[in-house]
């Protein structure tokens, strides 16, 4: 049990972003994204021939321009949604709560959020990583990189986790809300979803089945 002056933090983690939409500071995202050997789980010494002599010589100019086609005045649209979506949930959690957004790579960091939380005394954490469903290299690493780093700046605090929420109904409602409006007026024959792939390996990896 936790009294009514306890400061919980909640710690929303999304995958992350460049700073800029420019070749050298999507070159350092990359750079830090395909390291994480919970992303590219292969032999760590062709992990690191694959991304400096393969993807990081070409792939940052490319996505760069990517960047930019959807960047906007107020910089990143992951980055935007997610301090919204933050201020939003500190408005409705209340004055117990400290919300404080971070990326798993770049900027806002995990790392900056914790050191935050340290110095706004919070005595519990909640991290809530932003993936309706488990993977390995989004689930996975968000979790064991708090703990990592809450080790050393936040010792004391006792860490939950919330778990994933791809079946939740209200967040499947929400999904909904957001498409009815476009679905109505395009009024299409069939709506086809798409979804980000995995490695099955990944998939035998977290299922012991």
């Amino acid at each position: 049990m936790f009294s009514n002056d306890t400061k919980i933090g909640v710690l929303p983690i999304n995958i992350g972003t460049p700073d800029k939409p420019h070749t050298p500071e999507v070159k350092r995202y990359l750079r830090e994204f395909l390291s994480d050997p919970l992303v590219v789980d292969i032999n760590p010494f062709m992990r690191w021939l694959l991304l400096n002599l393969v993807v990081l010589p070409r792939r940052p100019q490319q996505s760069a321009r990517a960047y930019r086609a959807i960047w906007t005045e107020q910089g990143s649209p992951l980055l935007t949604h997610s301090l919204t979506m933050s201020a939003r949930l500190q408005e409705s959690l209340g004055d117990g709560f400290l919300v404080i957004p971070a990326m798993r790579y770049g900027n806002p960091s995990i790392s900056d959020a914790l050191t935050q939380m340290r110095e706004q005394g919070v005595e519990r954490l909640v991290t809530f990583p932003l993936y309706p469903q488990f993977a390995q290299s989004s689930t996975t690493t968000c979790i064991q990189e708090v703990n990592r780093l809450a080790t050393e700046l936040l010792p004391n605090v006792e860490i939950s986790i919330v778990p994933p929420f791809f079946d939740d109904k209200r967040v499947i409602e929400a999904y909904a809300e957001q498409g009815r409006p476009v679905l109505d007026e395009f009024q299409p024959d069939f709506v086809l979803f798409s979804f980000h792939g995995l490695p099955e390996r990944h998939i035998h990896k977290s299922d012991s089945s």
